[in-house]
């Protein structure tokens, strides 16, 4: 039996549609981590709208999410587009500035939260008390500045003057995504389980490490979505 399409949007269309959402959710995530401090300790706190100590923060989600959509609906937003930037992978063109941007950002609040986790799990394993405040507040601007240096220089993956090489570049990146990502879920999960004592940031560290390792290496093989990359370009 033949189903007509009242709609008049392919499957094809309706899967981007679906895909530049995900970009966009994904995208307000990523930006709404550049305070920084802030956003730990509110994170800290389990922020609420009753407090008004947290509407900064809210306030900050919100211009986000404005911000993003406008840069969605005018093309500059990566994985928003209309259509696909980069058809082949392999295509040596210029590397817009929007996306060199934005992927910078992303790297950092990939790094930033990998780095920072592991940090307080060192120091927490060494000491017996959390140090997540004390990391946030004197490494994240020095972090966020070598970061956003390499940025510039075109040195990060995806963040280059260049697409070659976007079919290996976006293993990397997916892969610190999908590695970071998953590994710090599992770490809040066993945070709020386990009290704050030597033993317990042993534990953590013991599973975080190995879990973040495995990850890579996943990545590195090719087995997580959106880690099929090219080989490296000749």
């Amino acid at each position: 039996m033949n189903v007509e399409n009242v709609t008049g949007i392919s499957v094809a269309e309706d899967k981007r549609y679906f895909y530049r959402l995900e970009y966009w959710l994904l995208w307000i995530m990523v930006f709404s981590f550049a305070p920084g401090p802030l956003v730990f300790y509110r994170l800290k706190r389990d922020v609420t709208v009753r407090r008004a100590g947290d509407w900064p923060l809210l306030s900050w989600l919100a211009v986000v999410a404005v911000a993003t959509g406008i840069a969605g609906l005018r093309n500059r937003l990566p994985g928003v587009e209309a259509a696909p930037l980069i058809v082949n992978l392999a295509a040596d063109k210029p590397n817009p500035f929007y996306r060199r941007f934005c992927y910078t950002f992303a790297w950092a609040a990939i790094l930033h939260t990998t780095l920072f986790n592991l940090a307080e799990l060192v120091v927490g394993t060494l000491t017996g008390r959390s140090a997540g405040y004390e990391v946030y507040e004197y490494g994240y601007f020095p972090l966020a500045g070598v970061i956003f240096v390499l940025g510039l220089k075109g040195v990060l993956p995806r963040a280059k003057a260049s697409t070659r090489g976007e079919g290996v570049e976006r293993r990397y990146f997916y892969g610190a995504a999908w590695a970071g990502g998953i590994s710090q879920l599992a770490l809040g999960f066993l945070s709020a389980l386990l009290p704050r004592k030597r033993k317990t940031y042993a534990l953590k560290l013991l599973i975080f490490v190995p879990m973040l390792s495995t990850f890579v290496l996943c990545a590195k093989l090719g087995l997580l979505p959106r880690t099929q990359g090219a080989s490296e370009p000749k």
